[in-house]
C-alpha cells in the first residue's frame, strides 16, 4: 500500500512538471497567427556597401494627378494678381489644395528673386529694342515683330509688379505657406512644387548663413515631401529626385548631397515609367549617362536593381 501511494505521488509530480513546461513554452513562443495590425512591410534589404533609398516596400494610395481639375473653378490664369488673390485666398482658406497651390504660384512671382529676374529681363528687352533700331539686318516687319514681343514681356512684368504692390505684404511674405498646406494635405503636385521652390532663395552662401535655421527646416521638409510623392506613386517626382542627387550645379543649399548611385537609380526608375506620365526622358538619359561615369559595373547593376524595385513599388501597378 505504501509503495502504491509513492507511485501515485510520483505520477502527480510528473504531470505537474509537464503542465508547467507546456505553459512556459506557450507563453514564450510566437502566436500561431500574426497580430491584427501588423507592422508595415520593410523595404528590401540593401546591397552592401551603399544603403537603400528611403522608399517603403508598399506604395501609398495614389493622390490626385496634377492633370485633374480642381473641385471648384479657379480664377483664369490671365486675371490680374490683385484681382485673383481674394478668390484664391477664399478657396485656399476653405481647404482647396489646388487653390492653395495656385495662390502660392501666383505669389511666387512677387518674391525678391523673381522680381530681380524680371528687372533683368526688362533691361535685356529694352537694350534689344534699341539695338534692333540700329541693326540693318532686320527688315522693318521683322523689327516690328521683335519689338512687339519684347514690349509684351516688359508690359507683362509691369502688370505683375503692379499686382504685387496691391497685394497685402503679409501674404507676399508668407507666400510659401499655402503650398506647404497643399503638400501637407496630400497634393503631390504641391509636394513637388515645394521641393522645387522652397530653397531657391538660398542660391548664395551668405543667404544660407543669414537664415540658416529656416533654410535647414525648408530643406528637410522639401526632402520629405519629394520622397513622399514617390511613395504615393507620383512619376514626375522620380525625375526631380534624379536631378536633386545629380552633380549638376545647384544652389548653395542643396536638396541632397550629390550621389551618382542615387541619381542613377531614380533616373533609371523614371525611365521605366514610359507612357505613365510626361516625364522628361531626355533629362533622365543625360542624368544616367553622367552618373554612370562614376559607377563601376557592380554599383551600376546595384543601382539598376534598386531603381527597378522603386519603379515596382511606386508605379508599376498604375
Amino acid at each position: 500500500m505504501k509503495r502504491s501511494t509513492q507511485v501515485l505521488w510520483f505520477a502527480a509530480l510528473v504531470a505537474i512538471f509537464v503542465a508547467f513546461s507546456w505553459l512556459d513554452r506557450r507563453l514564450s513562443s510566437p502566436p500561431d497567427t500574426p497580430p491584427s495590425d501588423p507592422a508595415p512591410v520593410a523595404t528590401a534589404k540593401p546591397l552592401p556597401p551603399t544603403p537603400a533609398p528611403p522608399v517603403p516596400a508598399a506604395a501609398e494610395p495614389v493622390a490626385a494627378r496634377p492633370a485633374d481639375l480642381p473641385s471648384r473653378e479657379l480664377p483664369p490664369w490671365d486675371m490680374p494678381l490683385d484681382q485673383a488673390v481674394p478668390r484664391l485666398r477664399e478657396l485656399a482658406d476653405a481647404g482647396d489644395s489646388w487653390a492653395q497651390l495656385e495662390l502660392a504660384s501666383r505669389l511666387h512671382a512677387c518674391t525678391p528673386a523673381e522680381q530681380r529676374q524680371a528687372e533683368a529681363s526688362d533691361e535685356e528687352d529694352r537694350q534689344s529694342i534699341e539695338e534692333d533700331a540700329k541693326n540693318d539686318r532686320w527688315t522693318e516687319a521683322q523689327r516690328a515683330v521683335r519689338t512687339r514681343n519684347a514690349q509684351r514681356r516688359i508690359d507683362a512684368n509691369a502688370a505683375v509688379r503692379a499686382g504685387c504692390e496691391k497685394t497685402p505684404a503679409d501674404l507676399r511674405a508668407h507666400w510659401l505657406d499655402p503650398l506647404d498646406r497643399a503638400a501637407e494635405a496630400g497634393n503631390t503636385a504641391a509636394m513637388r512644387g515645394y521641393a522645387k521652390l522652397a530653397i531657391e532663395q538660398y542660391a548664395l552662401v551668405n543667404a544660407v548663413v543669414a537664415d540658416v535655421d529656416d533654410a535647414i527646416v525648408r530643406r528637410d521638409k522639401a526632402r520629405a515631401y519629394l520622397l513622399k510623392a514617390v511613395r504615393r506613386g507620383d512619376v514626375e517626382s522620380l525625375v526631380d529626385l534624379a536631378e536633386a542627387y545629380s552633380a549638376k550645379p545647384a544652389t548653395a543649399l542643396r536638396l541632397f548631397a550629390a550621389d551618382p548611385l542615387q541619381s542613377y537609380l531614380y533616373a533609371y526608375a523614371g525611365s521605366l515609367t514610359h507612357g505613365l506620365a510626361p516625364v522628361q526622358y531626355g533629362n533622365l538619359e543625360a542624368v544616367m549617362d553622367e552618373s554612370a561615369k562614376s559607377l563601376d559595373a557592380r554599383r551600376l547593376a546595384d543601382a539598376q536593381a534598386r531603381g527597378r524595385r522603386i519603379y515596382e513599388q511606386c508605379c508599376a501597378g498604375k
